[in-house]
């Protein structure tokens, strides 16, 4: 029977795939492309090096790190952290609905303020003991940028002198000049080395950034210029138990912390102020709201989540202070795991400086860090570097594609001296000690004959 009923079959498709050819090819097509699919599907995963597991680090080196690859260690991007977030960190969702007004609060000094966000920064800083926030103001905006802004504005606004001067002692950091002048207010100019200028015999009104630990060098600062007709600023960005020791809670009229030197979020451009005065809180927060109608919102409530996963890490182990390296579940808290990271990356490249003579370092006394409960040293942030046989540091590390910051942009005259961050990926890094060990490794004669070379 199977004969006529093919043949009947045969007799009816033949003339139908005839006149419909067209749908018949677009369906073989699709069933091409689906098949396709799952098969691409089934062989990814079977290939995944982690299948279901935590996604996978997020590549911010070049794409192979060959030879002629460049290595930016100018730029001082937190990915350092990064690998702690994979390891240890939490995930958070914000809900559709939540934050779609403008305003948050009736508490705070300003309604655009989280007031979970404010807890939280009190939480953080009474957990390490680095800042004084009783009594104090807590502002928020778009990183220390914004706050730097926002405080150039409260201290000159109502001034009848001449534009103020904005001074930091040398070397400053390089970003100090460039957000002073780049609005051109009519309020305040960038004026250059507080030294300089406290050597003056007339004096008009100031505005002195004191920055500690200092960046690019790391050494913990004061304030330069004795006068009373000026106003202080403390950048403390880096001031935070990984870079330095905490020897105590600062207490300053105006002090600026960001998220991104505290956790490595700097995508969030989270930033917070703690200021004494009312009425200089009230102007900082008045700059924010009409430059950026404030913060946004959603960067407040992941920066709060953040600040609060931390607090919880460590009250459960106890209160202060907290003990480096008592154990291997030390890790997962994000102080020890940065202080570890930042100490043995320093201890990689003052082990590579001193096997030859062409570079030096910056040396930083031991203190007693009431944090950890024990005597450390500074672990900056940037190392900044000397280049003792050569004229120019900045070009010699382009020689190897290795882009730093050379001293010129911190006021600084000597081009001896350069900017390198260490904390940048693992991988760079690693590529960052062995150009250098290439560089240290030959004498200042052979240089020009490297392998490695770049075009300005």
């Amino acid at each position: 029977m199977s004969g006529p009923v093919a043949q009947s079959c045969c007799t009816f498709l033949v003339p139908w795939i005839t006149k419909n050819r067209i749908m018949v090819c677009l369906l073989l097509v699709n069933l091409v492309l689906i098949f396709l699919y799952f098969d691409v599907r089934q062989s990814s995963s079977l290939s995944s090096p982690n299948p279901g597991g935590k996604p996978e680090e997020i590549n911010t080196d070049s794409s192979s790190h060959a030879p002629d690859s460049i290595i930016n260690a100018d730029f001082g991007d937190p990915v350092i952290f990064e690998p702690y977030w994979l390891e240890y960190g939490i995930d958070m969702a914000i809900p559709a609905w939540h934050s779609i007004s403008y305003l948050s609060s009736h508490r705070q000094i300003s309604p655009l303020i989280e007031d979970c966000l404010v807890d939280e920064i009190r939480s953080v800083h009474r957990l390490v003991g680095n800042a004084v926030t009783q009594n104090r103001h807590i502002i928020i905006g778009a990183g220390s940028s914004q706050l730097l802004q926002a405080a150039f504005y409260a201290l000159s606004v109502n001034d009848q002198s001449p534009p103020l001067k904005v001074v930091s002692a040398c070397p400053f950091y390089s970003a100090y000049p460039l957000m002073t002048d780049f609005v051109q207010s009519k309020l305040y100019e960038w004026a250059g080395d507080a030294m300089d200028f406290e050597s003056t015999s007339t004096r008009d009104g100031y505005i002195e950034i004191v920055n500690y630990p200092n960046n690019p060098d790391g050494t913990i600062r004061h304030a330069v210029v004795n006068g009373s007709s000026g106003g202080l600023i403390h950048d403390l960005a880096y001031y935070w138990p990984q870079y330095t020791p905490i020897t105590s809670p600062a207490d300053h009229d105006i002090m600026l912390f960001s998220l991104s030197k505290f956790s490595g979020h700097a995508g969030s451009r989270a930033g917070w102020a703690i200021v004494k005065d009312l009425k200089v809180a009230q102007l900082m927060s008045k700059h924010i709201m009409f430059n950026t109608i404030g913060l946004s919102r959603d960067a407040q409530a992941r920066a709060a989540h953040i600040m609060r996963y931390v607090v919880h890490q460590y009250s459960q182990k106890g209160s202060a202070p907290y003990r480096l390296k008592t154990g291997p579940d030390n890790t997962t808290l994000l102080f020890h795991h940065a202080y570890d990271t930042l100490e043995h990356r320093w201890k990689e490249l003052r082990d590579l400086v001193v096997s030859g003579a062409r570079f030096t370092l910056q040396d930083y006394p031991l203190a007693f860090c009431t944090f950890f409960g024990e005597t450390t040293t500074t672990h900056p942030a940037f190392a900044w570097l000397k280049c003792e046989q050569d004229r120019d540091c900045e070009e010699l590390l382009n020689s190897v594609n290795i882009r730093s910051r050379g001293a010129h942009l911190f006021g600084i005259l000597d081009p001896q001296y350069t900017r390198i961050s260490m904390i940048l990926s693992l991988k760079e890094f690693t590529v960052l000690l062995s150009r250098l060990a290439l560089l240290n490794n030959s004498s200042q004669t052979n240089c020009e004959s490297m392998e490695l070379t770049t075009k300005r």
